[in-house]
């Protein structure tokens, strides 16, 4: 499923494994908005000690969001996202997600073309890189926030603006 490689491959970037204590609580909600909303209520009641949010979908991002405002909860608990649609940026610009790891599917779509040129014409299939299943592609995945941290590259919102998709 891309979703649970999507995720897998977020946390292992931030250094996390599935078995890390500091992973509390996880919720596959099939990128349904009403099942994340509840997902995160669930959460954060089960495990008040929550400071962050990863959710692997804008939309789903945006539910998970909005249950920490309705609990009153948006100054204790940092709501981040990946994806790349305007909406999630849009989310991002208002202060509703605190951050999102924006993707560029427009940039892995014209890398993947490329690829395929080349085996065409050498015959010579693209390599997976060490330690990952498939063949990867950088797509220039970027930090999208309004609140930076000093250290980590990032780019605003008016940013994700300019390089969103929907």
């Amino acid at each position: 499923d891309p979703r649970e490689v999507r995720s897998r491959d977020f946390l292992t970037g931030l250094g996390i494994g599935e078995s890390d204590p500091r992973l509390v609580a996880v919720a596959a909600t099939e990128s349904d908005v009403e099942r994340a909303r509840a997902a995160a209520v669930s959460m954060l009641s089960e495990h008040p000690d929550i400071s962050v949010i990863l959710a692997v979908e804008g939309p789903v991002a945006n539910a998970a969001a909005e249950a920490v405002s309705e609990m009153g909860l948006t100054a204790d608990v940092l709501t981040v996202s990946t994806g790349g649609g305007c909406e999630t940026v849009r989310a991002v610009a208002r202060g509703e997600l605190d951050a999102m790891a924006m993707t560029r599917p427009q940039r892995t779509a014209e890398q993947g073309v490329r690829t395929i040129v080349e085996y065409v014409e050498t015959g010579r299939p693209p390599v997976p890189s060490d330690g990952v299943e498939y063949t990867i592609t950088d797509d220039g995945v970027m930090l999208v926030t309004d609140q930076p941290v000093p250290g980590i590259e990032s780019r605003d919102s008016g940013w994700g603006a300019e390089n969103c998709f929907d």
